[in-house]
Order: structure tokens, then sequence, then C-alpha cells
């Protein structure tokens, strides 16, 4: 055999190789357009939606991503999850329509329109226009910047193949559906669960605005940890509380990790079934829980330590004390919240910075107090040497302040985990602010409370994959705290209220079923954009029994809040499905689990009180 037939020869045909028509390479580059394209033209969506027209139906509905950036390995995960339900529905002959949506407004896509605003040097030009103008200008960038990155975030998630009404998505800035939204929450209102108050709230100074529980994320943080001396007022009184008598005027001691909230405190708190002590630490008097004293000594490194008198904390309420730098008194009172897992027994209470703080405020009777403007300086209600300071500045300035005068027992730098906005990545403060909120433990319809409700229609009516998420979503159901609703920025779905000429606020459930209208037909840039007899036009205070006397829209000025954008998400299950009549209630919903305290309770909260039931299966 010569060397030219050997180099001829093949073994090909002697072997039983598969036959394949994929080609060897994938060219995605050129496939993907092309597979696209195809879809198309040929309009698969639409084919297949005619074709089980008749074929009985699975209601599955879109939790909207926000439209501010690419899209990312989660939405991949997500959308895909997705896809393999809407496949497999549609392959076992059921209609199961699909419509995309996208979360629109709110301040992630705000904070990112602003960050460029400062980029680029217009942040002067808007600041400088006059409140309606200013907003308005947020709001076009706004607008620009969500309508971009949904334009991006839909091509790039067609480019999966999934299979969805693309060309019919929802955006939650689209004028019917803020309509849709304000019906649902007319429906709130009409069961009074809706009401305005000055609360301690989450907020932001960064972007200075109110935040919900799920717009928060937790980091570590070091903060100064002190121990205060309050001077009692009347050594008598506390000599009397103990049975002892006293030669020298003892004091209370408070632990707290945010110095900048002593300027507020207007109370200490007990546990009047604790027991208390008054010793003698270095020689200091000072009243402390019994089973704090050895842990508080061993911390400050005290070298002597002698239990004078003791007394349960019942017999320490009434008592009263010095503000160690402003020139007031507080009292102590009693509250059940107060514990022995550290600190010293006796809680500083301001109740303008905290919510246990303030629901102790309310039933004493103290005034809400709080200092603290809206980008967290003080305000000229606190000592001239503080006024305009920055609360974080604060921090050292009080602690060495209480050191020079002697009120400082012990300080040390703490970490502990601390909630952050979100979006700035920056520390939130509790701030009471005028807020409005939906009342989660007031009964309606002569029935339970919303909470109530929730959790039976968790408990009972909705199935969980896995099952485990019953009891995750019921534990966030039982603490959540009433939903602070409002948000102090520009881009959002206003809260139809306005003020009237003695600052009586004006809200009923016709004006905002009147405003919605108006939103249907011109957006809610008309808010900004239109005077309140123009908002109010179809409104008639004659049918409406809730009027004021004496109703005249032209005495009314326009207030500014904007909802959480949560509870527009959280009212998709009506501005979605049952607007497009796409089938109602939804057979799944389908999201990560960090929407049991996000979308899925959004969802449930809204729909529970406008039609009685959960809007997912």
């Amino acid at each position: 055999m010569t060397d030219g037939q050997a180099e001829k020869r093949t073994y090909k045909k002697t072997l039983n190789l598969p036959r394949t028509g994929f080609p060897m390479k994938a060219n995605l580059a050129q496939n993907e357009p092309r597979s696209l394209k195809t879809w198309k033209a040929d309009e698969v969506y639409a084919k297949v939606e005619a074709a089980r027209s008749d074929a009985p139906r699975f209601t599955f509905h879109d939790g909207p991503p926000y439209a501010n950036g690419d899209i990312h390995v989660g939405h991949l995960m997500n959308k895909v999850l997705k896809d393999l339900v809407v496949r497999s529905q549609l392959m076992e002959g059921r209609w199961c329509a699909f419509v995309p949506g996208w979360d629109c407004h709110g301040l992630p896509i705000e904070h990112r329109v602003m960050e460029e605003l400062v980029k680029n040097g217009r942040i002067e030009k808007i600041a400088s226009l006059d409140p309606d103008q200013r907003r308005m200008a947020v709001r076009r960038e706004s607008q620009k910047c969500a309508e971009k990155f949904q334009k991006r975030q839909r091509a790039q998630m067609e480019s999966l193949l999934t299979f969805a009404d693309y060309d019919h998505p929802y955006l939650t800035m689209s004028p019917e559906f803020e309509g849709a939204t304000l019906e649902v929450f007319a429906d709130l209102f009409g069961h009074d669960l809706v009401y305005r108050d000055l609360k301690p709230v989450h907020w932001s100074l960064e972007n200075r605005t109110a935040l919900a529980e799920a717009e928060l994320e937790y980091m570590d943080r070091e903060d100064p940890s002190v121990y205060v001396e309050f001077e009692a007022e009347d050594r008598e009184a506390v000599a009397r509380a103990f049975g002892v008598e006293l030669d020298v005027t003892p004091s209370f001691m408070i632990w707290t990790t945010t110095p900048w909230t002593l300027v507020a405190n207007l109370a200490i708190a007990v546990h009047e079934r604790f027991d208390y002590v008054l010793a003698l630490i270095d020689g200091s008097e000072t009243v402390i829980a019994r089973e704090l004293l050895a842990s508080v000594a061993e911390q400050a490194g005290a070298e002597s330590v002698e239990v004078v008198a003791e007394c349960t904390g019942s017999k320490l309420v009434g008592l009263t004390y010095r503000h160690p730098f402003c020139d007031r008194t507080g009292r102590i009172v009693c509250a059940d919240y107060v514990t022995l897992e550290g600190g010293t027994g006796l809680v500083h209470t301001a109740p303008g910075h905290g919510a246990d703080d303030y629901r102790t405020g309310l039933r004493e009777g103290l005034d809400i107090y709080c200092p603290v403007l809206e980008d967290g300086r003080y305000d000229d209600s606190v000592p001239e040497w503080m006024q305009g300071m920055s609360i974080w500045d604060a921090n050292s300035k009080v602690t060495e302040l209480l050191r020079d005068s002697g009120h400082l027992f012990h300080d040390y730098l703490f970490t502990h985990s601390y909630p952050h906005d979100w979006r700035a990545k920056t520390p939130v403060i509790f701030r009471a602010t005028e807020q409005w909120f939906i009342g989660v433990d007031r009964p309606f319809n002569d029935g339970p409370s919303l909470r109530a409700r929730a959790q039976s229609e968790v408990e009972s009516e909705v199935s969980f994959v896995p099952d485990w998420a019953r009891n995750r979503m019921l534990g966030m159901l039982e603490t959540r705290p009433d939903w602070c609703l409002s948000r102090q920025r520009s881009w959002g779905l206003p809260i139809p209220s306005f003020r009237g000429p003695s600052g009586e606020v004006f809200m009923t459930t016709a004006s905002v079923r009147a405003v919605a209208a108006v939103f249907r037909a011109r957006g809610s840039d008309a808010w900004f954009l239109e005077t309140p007899e123009q908002l109010l036009a179809e409104y008639d205070p004659a049918s409406d029994p809730d009027a004021p006397a004496g109703f005249d829209a032209s005495t009314l000025e326009k207030m500014y809040d904007i909802f959480d954008v949560w509870f527009e998400s959280g009212s998709t299950w009506n501005s979605v499905s049952r607007e497009r009549e796409l089938g109602y209630p939804i057979d799944l919903y389908l999201e990560g689990s960090d929407q049991h305290r996000g979308w899925f309770q959004a969802s449930l909260l809204t729909a529970v009180v406008a039609t009685g039931a959960a809007p997912y299966r």
C-alpha cells in the first residue's frame, strides 16, 4: 500500500455516528436576533393566546422590577422561573396570559436622576426654580430615566426568549394604572383605615424622606455607647421610695447608643416588676436594675460597688429628674418593653425618636418632640450650642459635654446592626413627622382588624410553596407596624390631599375618586400642573356626606406627599389583573422570599380591604 492510498483511507463510513441538523457553532450573536425577529414577525404570543382563548384559565401575575438599570442574574432567575410556569401551563392546554410589568416611580429612580443632575451641573438651575416647577423638572427627568431603562430591560428580557406580552406591558407611571391605584386607595380610605399623624418613622437623611421597613438594609455600624446619670430632682422622694435617708442627691442611670437623641429626652422608663437598687459605685450614688449592676460596674471598670437599698420599679414611677443639659425636668414612667438583657434597666425615652418611646409618650401625655430637621440638623428649639449642628457631629459633642459636667458614667464604641437606606446606603434615623398611615389594627366593617383578616387569609385560604413560607409570612404580619404610606419626594403618585385655609386637611373618599378620574385622563402630572379647582372639577360636595360645610375648592392648597411605591405595586391585582380582565383572584404570585415583607404583603393588605380576600390563591 502506497503512502497516498493510506492518506485517503477514512473510517467515517464504518462508524454509526448520530446525525443532527444543529450546526457545529452556536453563532448566538447572529441567531438570537434572528429568532427574536421570527417570533415577532410570526406574532407567536398572540397566536398562542388566541389558540387557548376558550381553554381553562390559569391566571399568573408578574411582580414589577424597578426600571432603573440593566437586568442582572436575579432578573434572569426570576424571568426564567416564570417562563417555566407560562410554558408548562400552555402545554397542559390552559390559557395563561402573562403581562410583564415595571415599577417606574419611587426613590431608586429619583435618586439616580438626582445623582446625574449633580454630576452634569444642572442641579443648581433646578434648585432655583419655584417648588412646582422644580418638582416637574425632577419628574420629567425621572420619567425619561424610567422610560429608557424599561425599554432596555424589555429588550434584555426578550433576548432571553421569555414568553410574555411585551407589546402591552403595564407601567406604574401610565395614567390608567395611576387612576386605578387611586381607586384602591379610595376603598381603604372609605373604610376609615387611613389616617394622618405625627409619629416617628424611619427617615432617610440622604434622601429626606420617610422609608418603609422593606426599604431598609441592616449593616454593622460603630456608634458611641454612653451610660448617663440624670440627677434626681427630689432627693427626699427617692429616699422614701427606697426607705432610707439620703445625704446626697442620687441619679438615675440610663444607657443609649444615640447620644444625639438625649436632647429630646422627656422621660425615663422602668419596669414596675423589676427590682432596682440604690448603689454606691466608686462613690457615686445611682439607681440601676439589680440584675444589671454587676455587668455595668464591670464594663466601666468600677473599683467599689455597694448596694445601699432596694425597691421595685413601681415605687420609682412618678419620681422626677433634671435633664443634664436642657433646662427642664422629666419623670420616671413604667413600660413593659424594658428588659434586663442589657443596659441599666432604665430606658432613655424620647417620644419623637422611637416607636416604643412614641407609644409611651402618648400614654403619658408627653409632647412628641423632635428637634431634628429633614437634613439631620437641629432646629432652634435645642440649646444654642447645638442649633444647626448635624446629629452625627452631636454624638461626640454631647458625650464630651456630659463628661465635662460629670453626668457621664462610662462610654465606649459599640458595633451593632443598624438600619440603612437601601438605596443611598446611609444610616437612617427615627424622626417624628406628619405622615399618612394605614392602621393595621383598626377594626372595620363591624369585624376584625386588617391584621387579623390578613392573618386569617394566610392561615387558611392561600397555598404556599414551600409550606414553611406560610409561617414566615404570618410572623411578618404579626410584628408589622401601621403602614406608612407617604413619602416626601417628587417622582411618584401623589396622595390627593389638600389643606384648607385654617390648616385642616381635606380628603374624602369621593374627592379621591374625583382625582382618580383626572389621573386616568391626564396622568398624575396634573397634580403639579393644575389648580385644586381643576382637579376637583367633577367633585360634587353636595352628594358627599363627608364634605365640610361651606366647601370651596378655591380656598384649598395642594399637599405634596407621594405614595410609597409598595402601595402602587401592591395594587397591581386591581390596576392590571382586574382592569384588563385577566382573571381574579390570581392563581399564582411567584417571587423571591424577600417579597413576604414586600410585594406579597402589600398586595394582601390592599386586597383584603378592597375585596375581602387575598388577591392570590
